[in-house]
């Protein structure tokens, strides 16, 4: 599906941030069911209402996905979005 400017300006935006670009780099390497939020924190070395905003950047772009589980919440990346960015900016260049 091809995104317009818009949506890919967005995407890029959020991955304009150091920290928020760190924290995708941490989730995309996380196992399947994500990372707790608190594990992100630490990671980051920021407070939990600055993280918050970051995660909420991200998801908003459609970077990552939040499950709640009982008291905790978890954070994955959303591999089908990010492979739609990397294919609607590099077209076919690299097949």
């Amino acid at each position: 599906m091809k995104m317009n400017y818009k949506e890919m300006a967005e995407v890029f935006n959020a991955l304009s941030d150091e920290t928020r670009l760190k924290a995708l780099r941490y989730l995309a390497q996380s196992p399947a069911k994500g990372r707790c939020v608190m594990e992100v924190i630490k990671i980051c070395n920021i407070s939990q209402p600055c993280m918050s905003h970051h995660l909420s950047v991200l998801k908003h772009a459609g970077l990552i996905d939040r499950v709640k589980d009982k008291a905790r919440c978890y954070c994955l990346v959303n591999r089908k979005r990010l492979a739609e960015v990397l294919k609607d900016l590099l077209g076919s260049c690299c097949e």
